[in-house]
């Protein structure tokens, strides 16, 4: 079968002929694989929690056609091994999500790792209450343009989108209530967000400068969950106005809540996203194109989310 081949840690995967899978457990046909940061952190051998020896074929997520013809969306395959870029794939039936006639396999893949993301970080470990204020950095990429959405959907009196490059901040404009720039000096930036109003609750997909201004821009008891690390591993954190504004910091990680609970929050993201109260745009690609996409996924936050299309 054709695959992706991640043939040493760090190496850009290639296009090539590959065994099918063996092993136990239901075999799937692959409709959609979607392409993440956590697969390039996984194919450098960097991921907490999970390290597959190369050569494997990478891709967390993707849409299956099962043997009697529905289609699942899974989250990790059930062999590490060969992942959601192949044309062929074991099922771990505890990793599927049953998909309702008609979903959209872009949808449905939107909704996964990224969504859930979003969705999970805002709803269950960011606990917003309804008239809370919200920032979200990183707003421009695709997690973080569903968290500006899913933030007023949820209740949010009011949602700041920060990010670097302005243009990409005029697209998600409307989403928000206000974008800030986080470009040239960081007094500029922090005042601009404090001149806001401040915010109650930050959903973080960056870490880094976005990350700190962010914080500084939040109010009093204001918590912030730190959902990704896009701009790097590290933040320099004064202990001053931690202690000051009693500020506190939630780690995020879906790993962290059980199947039961992912399968509810991913059914009850992908009936808002399939009615149209939550836009995500679908970048679709061919399995040729993954290597120039996995670049691409290098470079940052694509603003649209990449689904490589198998069948």
């Amino acid at each position: 079968m054709r695959a992706a081949l991640i043939e040493s840690y760090g190496q850009t995967p290639s296009i090539t002929d590959v065994d099918e899978p063996r092993g136990e457990g239901p075999r799937g046909t692959v409709i959609a694989a979607g392409i993440n940061p956590v697969d390039r952190t996984i194919s450098g051998g960097e991921f907490y929690a999970l390290r597959p020896k190369p050569p494997y074929t990478p891709g967390m997520e993707g849409v299956a056609r099962q043997d009697d013809g529905s289609l699942v969306y899974f989250g990790r395959p059930g062999d590490l091994r060969h992942g959601s870029l192949g044309e062929q794939v074991i099922l771990d039936p505890a990793q599927c999500f049953a998909l309702p006639d008609g979903t959209d396999p872009g949808q449905a893949i939107a909704c996964g790792i990224a969504g859930l993301a979003a969705w999970m970080s805002i709803k269950l470990r960011g606990g917003l209450q309804p008239g809370e204020r919200v920032a979200v950095t990183g707003a421009t990429g695709v997690g973080g343009r569903m968290a500006l959405q899913i933030a007023k959907l949820l209740g949010a009196e009011h949602v700041v989108a920060i990010g670097r490059n302005q243009a990409a901040l005029d697209a998600v404009a409307k989403y928000a209530d206000d974008v800030v720039c986080v470009a040239g000096p960081s007094f500029v930036y922090e005042k601009q967000l404090q001149q806001l109003g401040g915010h109650d609750l930050t959903i973080d997909f960056t870490w880094g400068t976005l990350a700190m201004a962010a914080l500084n821009g939040q109010r009093k008891h204001g918590r912030l969950v730190q959902v990704g690390s896009a701009s790097g591993p590290g933040l320099g954190l004064a202990a001053p106005p931690m202690r000051g504004n009693a500020w506190s910091i939630l780690g995020f990680s879906i790993f962290n809540y059980d199947l039961d609970e992912q399968h509810a929050e991913y059914r009850e993201l992908l009936d808002h996203v399939s009615a149209g109260r939550i836009e995500v745009p679908v970048h679709e690609i061919g399995l040729d194109d993954v290597p120039a996409a996995w670049e691409a996924q290098g470079a940052g936050s694509p603003h649209a989310k990449t689904v490589v299309t198998l069948g």
